[in-house]
C-alpha cells in the first residue's frame, strides 16, 4: 500500500511545481503586457501634448524614436519581409530609422 501512496504524494508534487510554473508566466506575461500598455499611452499622452503646443521638434523625435524602436524590433523578431503590403511600410521605417541615425 505504500507504493500507490508514494506515487499520489509524487504526482501532487508534480502537479503542484507545474502549477506554480504556469502562474509565474501568467503573471510575467501580464507584466509585460501592462508595461508595453503604460508605455504606449505615455507616449500618446507626451504626442497630444507636443500637437497641443505646437512642437513639430518634439514630435517628430518622438515619432522618429517610436519607429526606430519598433521596426528594430519587428525586423529582429520577424526578418525583412518582401512581397507584402507591410514591406514598403519597414522600408518607410528603415529611411526614419537611418534619417535618426544619420543625426
Amino acid at each position: 500500500m505504500k507504493t500507490p501512496s508514494l506515487i499520489l504524494i509524487v504526482l501532487l508534487v508534480i502537479v503542484a511545481i507545474l502549477g506554480s510554473c504556469l502562474g509565474y508566466e501568467i503573471v510575467e506575461k501580464n507584466r509585460v503586457l501592462k508595461s508595453a500598455n503604460q508605455f504606449i499611452l505615455a507616449n500618446s499622452v507626451h504626442t497630444y501634448q507636443s500637437l497641443d503646443h505646437g512642437d513639430i521638434g518634439a514630435l517628430k523625435q518622438r515619432i522618429g524614436a517610436f519607429v526606430t524602436s519598433h521596426s528594430s524590433e519587428y525586423e529582429q523578431m520577424y526578418g525583412h519581409e518582401t512581397g507584402t503590403k507591410f514591406a514598403s511600410v519597414l522600408e518607410e521605417a528603415k529611411v526614419i530609422r537611418d534619417k535618426i541615425a544619420s543625426k
